[in-house]
């Protein structure tokens, strides 16, 4: 009996001087991930005149290519105003929308319609 005492009063004493192996739980590291390409679909619509788009980023009419109507030059109206020969004579190129005001990409707004100070819910 003695005997079983001891041994058991050593093994306390062992096991008490041992480290132990508690680890403390640490917060899973993020890991950076890189960022996917993001390439908004649509930002120019086509109209029904094939050579007019809608820019859906800036909300601005372009011309699909660098055209010029074919139309004599109309006289101005008596405000002044030039009216267009050909709908959309005025408007830029979507080449030149498209330099000045880079494409914005966003997964939540793709086509680029929301404001840009409102958030998606």
């Amino acid at each position: 009996m003695k005997c079983a005492f001891a041994l058991c009063f050593l093994l306390t004493i062992i096991q008490s001087g041992c480290p132990t192996d508690e680890k403390k739980e640490e917060p899973p590291k993020k890991v950076a991930q890189a960022p996917h390409p993001q390439t908004p679909t649509h930002r120019f619509v086509l109209t029904r005149d094939i050579d007019l788009a809608f820019d859906t980023q800036t909300g601005q009419l372009c011309r699909t290519w660098d055209w010029q109507p074919v139309a004599p030059q109309t006289k101005p109206t008596a405000e002044g105003l030039m009216p267009q020969r050909k709908p959309g004579e005025y408007t830029p190129t979507c080449l030149t929308l498209y330099q000045q005001n880079p494409t914005i990409a966003n997964n939540a707004d793709p086509l680029g319609l929301l404001d840009e100070n409102e958030k998606p819910n």
